[in-house]
Order: structure tokens, then C-alpha cells, then sequence
């Protein structure tokens, strides 16, 4: 048990780390390295804006009889992601108005157990 304790400790320092990438990316550019500057942008980019993008796909597919699925994947609800990130994927589907809902793929990510109902609130 200590040692999940502990490795939750390194992921959340890792996790609120990467913050400091703003203030890295600014000295970059201020010493001219730009080089490390467009490195810090892609980090950007891959930790705070890429996890929160919903994408809509639509496919057709012909099988006899009419329905419309929508299909979720990889939402890694728990320690990192909250339910803000459900909610948005809720209403964007509410608006599709599908018939059923298949859910693929890693739903949670070491989601605390005492926070569960507020994690899937939104559903």
C-alpha cells in the first residue's frame, strides 16, 4: 500500500510539474534558444490542450435496419480527468441524438473509490 501512495505522489508531481513549462517556455525565449522554445510548444500542445479535445466522426454503416451509435473511447476519468470532461462528452452526444451509447476502450484511470459518484454525476 505505501508504495501506491507513493507512486501516486510522483504521478501528481509529474501531473502539476508540468505546469512549469510556461515559465520555461518564456526564459527559452528570452535566452533565444528557440530550438527548446518549439519543444515546450508540442509539450503544450500534448499535456493541456490535446486530452481535452472531443472529436466527432460520422460513419454509415449498412446493416438492415436503421439505429444510431455513438462510440467513446479512452476517457480516462479519475485523478487527472474529472467530470468536466464527461459533462462536455454528454451534451455533445445528448445532441447527436443517438440510440445507444458503446463505451470502449479505458473508461477510468485509478479513479478514487470515495469519488466515484461524483465522477460519474454527469451520466
Amino acid at each position: 500500500m505505501e508504495q501506491m501512495t507513493t507512486l501516486l505522489y510522483i504521478k501528481f508531481f509529474i501531473y502539476y510539474g508540468s505546469w512549469l513549462v510556461f515559465p520555461f517556455f518564456y526564459w527559452c525565449i528570452k535566452k533565444r534558444w528557440i530550438h527548446f522554445g518549439l519543444l515546450s510548444i508540442l509539450f503544450m500542445y500534448a499535456r493541456f490542450f490535446e486530452p481535452n479535445l472531443l472529436l466527432v466522426n460520422h460513419y454509415q454503416i449498412h446493416t438492415g435496419f436503421k439505429a444510431k451509435y455513438a462510440l467513446i473511447s479512452d476517457m480516462h476519468l479519475g485523478i487527472y480527468n474529472h467530470g468536466s470532461l464527461l459533462e462536455r462528452t454528454v451534451e455533445k452526444i445528448n445532441k447527436e441524438n443517438v440510440d445507444a451509447v458503446l463505451i470502449a476502450g479505458d473508461f477510468t484511470y485509478e479513479p478514487q473509490f470515495y469519488n466515484m459518484k461524483s465522477l460519474f454525476d454527469p451520466l
